[in-house]
């Protein structure tokens, strides 16, 4: 971390969080270390004001065409790999439109999916896992991320799913502290060890009620 980041860090979230996230990222040098946090919110807990955008955004579910094309768009960081394998498990990407300009996406799963080479999420198919959210640059700042996932949380919860869980590094403090404004709880810990080629995983206690593991496969 350079000298403006770790006063960023110390600005914004104090002093232990900063030791922490300089722990962390130091330990990573040596060898792999993730430690995530695994979150759930429902449609009760939702602090409801992100339900509302701008006049200007339209939210909706995109069609396969949609999608095609936004893996054609290199800014999205949507491959066409990626987007195929997505499909075939009938994962749907949630967006924000401005007009005909796409400004936010997520993508949401209720099947095992990638989380990183090598490990897969199992988790609850009750529950809809979030992954791969991404805002345009322009579009920053505006939280129409936080909006997105409102508005899929309430269009799952329609269909009679439960929420949705997803996965936060324990020191990526901007995102945690951006899902614990939507209303998302923490409910465990998941941690990874690396070394060679060599990955080993650990569940914590409350992974357990919402059936939340990763699987690691071969390289």
């Amino acid at each position: 971390m350079d000298i403006t980041l770790i006063q960023s860090h110390l600005k914004n979230y104090g002093f232990w969080a900063t030791v922490y996230d300089i722990g962390y990222r130091g330990v990573n040098r040596i060898l792999r270390y993730d430690s995530l946090r695994g979150i759930w919110i429902s449609f009760s807990n939702l602090n409801k004001k992100y339900l509302e955008a701008p006049p200007q955004f339209e939210a909706r579910f995109l069609s396969q065409q949609e999608i095609a094309s936004l893996a054609r768009d290199p800014e999205s960081h949507v491959s066409a790999p990626f987007a195929e394998i997505a499909l075939a498990k009938d994962d749907e990407c949630y967006a924000i439109f401005d007009g005909a300009r796409m400004a936010s996406f997520g993508w949401y799963s209720q099947k095992p999916t990638l989380y990183r080479p090598r490990l897969t999420l199992h988790f609850d198919s009750s529950y809809v896992y979030m992954y791969h959210g991404f805002t345009f640059p322009e579009y920053r700042g505006k939280r129409l991320h936080a909006v997105g996932m409102s508005r899929a949380l309430k269009a799952y919860s329609d269909r009679g799913c439960r929420g949705l869980v997803s996965v936060v590094e324990s020191n990526n403090l901007e995102s945690l502290r951006s899902c614990y404004r939507m209303g998302y709880k923490v409910f465990g810990n998941l941690r990874v060890l690396g070394l060679f080629d060599k990955l080993w995983t650990f569940q914590g206690r409350g992974c357990k009620a919402y059936n939340f593991s990763l699987e690691t496969t071969p390289q």
